[in-house]
């Protein structure tokens, strides 16, 4: 049996799960489960919390998972404890949700995409929960992924097709410099890299772009800042970003807070903002999150709102 699917539904991810005793069937009420969770994020070390949260929405999406997977038998679906640590345990949202969101990206993207474009990189691409779908979208772009987890490269090398997947470190440069690339999309990617390395991240994506080549990463910003304090909110302000320092650089806890107006300009260092969603003003776009497309440095780039 192959070693990730012997949990496909989550019967026994973790061996925590053995300190769990509650019935089943309290597990897969939300009420419960979403009080539990919040619990555990103050009373357990964070490990421990992050593997208490798993195991309830293994449990709580079990029954689903395995409709889902009777009924696209066809579907290559990765490990639930990797959507655990990058999305949620969910196969049905993985894959519809993952479609609704590159759906939401491709009309924002198109108009400054050159007509020309050959490459395109989906930075932080996980187990591809975007990059298939960007790959039908825009088939005639040759498609390439990196990620920092080797084993959800391997498992998109070993599942995924006719994308190019490579293990991206923590600090640049990609992996992929022989590649000037027309399109990088970094979705939910800046929103985890410690605040010290974003600007040297800025800097190797507009180095790995091709001279017409765009840009689109997310971040947290107005809508995110609710989850702060008036302290860390006026940080922010000041500084451009506020990292909350937990957990290790791209974990799910690690979490990095944007000032938008701020960190408009340090952006402009590095490349040319072409147009900037407020996630507050457009929340149906992504959830919330900001939206930043940019291109390389041009003397005669302006900037434009939307």
């Amino acid at each position: 049996m192959n070693k990730y699917n012997r949990n496909r539904y989550g019967k026994t991810a973790f061996s925590i799960s053995g300190l769990i005793k509650l019935p089943v069937v309290l597990m897969r009420m939300k009420q419960p489960q979403s009080y539990l969770i919040r619990w555990g994020k103050h009373i357990l070390p964070s490990s421990w919390a992050n593997q208490v949260r798993n195991q309830l929405l293994y449990w709580r999406y079990a029954d689903k998972n395995r409709r889902f997977v009777a009924a696209h038998p066809e579907q290559s679906l990765p490990p639930l404890a990797f959507l655990a640590e990058t999305f949620k345990p969910d196969y049905a949202a993985y894959v519809e949700q993952g479609s609704a969101t590159v759906a939401a990206l491709i009309p924002l993207i198109k108009p400054y995409l050159s007509a020309n474009a050959k490459n395109a990189l989906d930075w932080g691409c996980g187990t591809g929960r975007l990059t298939t779908h960007l790959q039908k979208l825009l088939a005639s772009l040759h498609w390439y992924g990196c990620d920092v987890r080797a084993d959800m490269i391997q498992w998109n090398q070993n599942n995924l097709a006719h994308i190019n997947f490579a293990i991206t470190q923590q600090e640049p440069p990609l992996p992929f410099q022989h590649v000037k690339f027309d399109l990088i999309i970094g979705f939910s990617v800046l929103t985890h890299i410690p605040a010290a390395l974003q600007q040297a991240w800025l800097n190797a994506l507009s180095e790995n772009l091709a001279d017409d080549g765009i840009v689109l990463f997310t971040t947290h910003g107005s809508a995110y800042q609710q989850h702060l304090s008036l302290k860390q909110q006026a940080h922010l302000v000041v500084v451009g970003y506020w990292d909350n320092q937990r957990g290790n650089a791209r974990s799910r806890s690690r979490a990095i807070y944007h000032h938008a107006p701020k960190f408009h300009t340090i952006i402009e260092q590095y490349m040319d903002v072409l147009s900037w969603y407020d996630g507050a003003k457009y929340p149906a776009l992504i959830g919330g999150q900001d939206i930043w497309i940019c291109k390389k440095k041009s003397r005669n780039c302006g900037t434009e709102n939307g």
